[in-house]
């Protein structure tokens, strides 16, 4: 089967999918340089717009660091608004930090780290917004701040995957 990839990070104000709201939802095909964020602040908008773009693009594969976080509130917001998409939550799913955590399914008890901690590990750049919360930007309407925010994440789980990948595979 042929994957056509993408790599995926939300937004929220809390973790409480039933109860925190969705604020956005960045997507990086893996073939292609360019993030898009979804935004709305119409929670249901968001999500009919990011599952119409991910069944238009035809993608069978969610990469993501804790990718079950992101698809349980992407999944909750579908329950909620009555949005189907079988596409998204048939796909295979690959979860970065699984992958530094548990090194190709061997179970450790060690910590997996946060995103933050690989990008300062790997990189030397951590991530944008510290000290300062999602939901307190989205109160104080700061929402290019939250975009660029959650670009940088879905950009930098790409390049941790990708790196991931050239160690592990052939």
């Amino acid at each position: 089967m042929n994957m056509k990839r993408c790599v995926i990070d939300v937004e929220s104000e809390g973790l409480e999918p039933w109860k925190d709201r969705l604020i956005c939802v960045g997507c990086r095909d893996t073939d292609s340089p360019k993030t898009k964020v979804f935004f709305s602040e119409d929670e249901k908008d968001l999500v009919n717009e990011f599952i119409s773009y991910y069944n238009r693009k035809g993608f069978n594969e969610v990469i993501g660091f804790n990718v079950s976080f992101d698809l349980r509130f992407i999944f909750a917001k579908c329950l909620k608004y009555r949005i189907p998409a079988p596409k998204l939550f048939n796909s295979h799913f690959v979860d970065v930090m699984d992958n530094v955590k548990s090194i190709r399914r061997m179970y450790s008890y060690n910590k997996s780290g946060k995103l933050d901690d690989w990008l300062q590990y790997l990189f030397g750049i951590g991530k944008l917004e510290k000290g300062k919360s999602v939901k307190d930007m989205f109160e104080k309407r700061e929402f290019t701040r939250i975009i660029l925010y959650n670009r940088q994440d879905v950009n930098m789980t790409y390049e941790l995957w990708k790196l991931i990948r050239t160690i592990l595979c052939d």
